[in-house]
């Protein structure tokens, strides 16, 4: 009887061995996100995050993300529509998430879900329409990985677009440069460029900001150049023929 009783016990200690948790060794191992899941998450998330606006940086860090991945990225309808749906009180930035979003679909090496109706919601969005964002749609849809279903209808839309944005009333819609360089940080030049209350010398003195920036000056240096000029007494841009930061252009070399 002593030997069945040690059999019995020893056969419990199997069993409750047996029924306990596997060696972490032998556990399943979840199913592990591939890159292009990641990449959809973390842009998912940026959007998500950013609310109804997104600002110039955000917008950068996003197409860079997009258009720098080596991996197929699902969903890519849902980013792309997340993001042409995304709005910036500055014209010009508000614009470029537009051709930001048609860059993306014009260099995606993979078929993208949906696209045709994503062209035509970038077609939609007729407030925010121009010939310089329609000329990037219009790229888009010729570089696009693949043979579109409804691309000559998209292209009779785009067409239909372009003759809208060059036949609107009113006067003429302000330039505010073909480029991709960040706005002013700086609310001394905003307010100083949104100041000017003649249209064309706006246009220019803002030109002349980007110049100075392309040309190797900090954004704080102008700000510091442009405050030391009217504290000088100069007279203000609303009247004054040349501007300041025209002036400051001209006269680059005196900037410290």
């Amino acid at each position: 009887m002593r030997w069945l009783c040690r059999l019995l016990a020893v056969c419990v200690m199997i069993s409750v061995s047996c029924s306990g948790k596997p060696h972490p060794e032998m556990a399943p191992k979840p199913p592990s996100e591939s890159p292009g899941e990641r990449t959809f998450m973390e842009i998912h998330h940026t959007l998500t995050a950013s609310g109804s606006e997104i600002d110039y940086d955000t917008l950068m860090q996003v197409y860079n993300t997009l258009s720098r991945s080596r991996h197929e990225i699902p969903r890519m309808d849902l980013l792309l529509g997340s993001l042409m749906d995304k709005r910036n009180d500055n014209p010009r930035v508000d614009e470029m998430i537009l051709i930001f979003t048609a860059k993306s679909i014009g260099g995606c090496k993979y078929p993208i879900p949906h696209i045709d109706d994503l062209f035509e919601r970038l077609l939609s969005k007729d407030e925010r329409l121009s010939q310089w964002v329609l000329a990037f749609v219009a790229e888009a849809i010729e570089k696009y990985t693949v043979a579109l279903q409804e691309g000559q209808r998209l292209v009779d839309l785009l067409e239909e677009k372009l003759v809208m944005v060059r036949s609107r009333p009113g006067p003429p819609k302000e330039y505010f440069g073909y480029h991709f360089l960040p706005p002013p940080k700086s609310n001394y030049i905003r307010s100083y460029i949104a100041g000017i209350k003649v249209q064309s010398l706006r246009e220019r003195e803002r030109r002349h900001y980007y110049l100075l920036i392309v040309n190797g000056y900090s954004e704080s240096k102008i700000e510091k150049a442009l405050k030391r000029l009217y504290a000088d007494q100069m007279p203000s841009s609303e009247d004054y023929s040349i501007g300041g930061l025209t002036y400051l252009f001209k006269n680059r070399h005196e900037i410290r």
